[in-house]
């Protein structure tokens, strides 16, 4: 779905005949795995949701990335993230 959303939202913006066939074609193939995925593994079935300590080392994980990412930002984009 993101990459339908985000397919559609840049043909909005960009209507360059270049841009409609790589955009327009990325937003047609994910629509296309969709359908094809869903028919291969037939009905979905929610799984139990995980135990809190899973859920908080999880989250202890992202934020950790997540700064990494931010402090290492000025070196790989030139630009700070403030």
């Amino acid at each position: 779905m993101s990459i339908i959303t985000w397919s559609i939202a840049y043909l909005l913006v960009n209507g360059d005949s270049r841009l409609i066939v790589l955009f327009g074609g990325m937003g047609a193939w994910a629509i296309m795995e969709i359908l094809l995925i869903n028919r291969r593994d037939g009905d979905w079935i929610k799984e139990p949701a995980p135990a809190w300590p899973k859920e908080i080392k999880g989250l202890a994980i992202s934020v950790f990335i997540f700064v990494i990412v931010v402090a290492a930002h000025p070196f790989i984009a030139g630009v700070s993230v403030r």
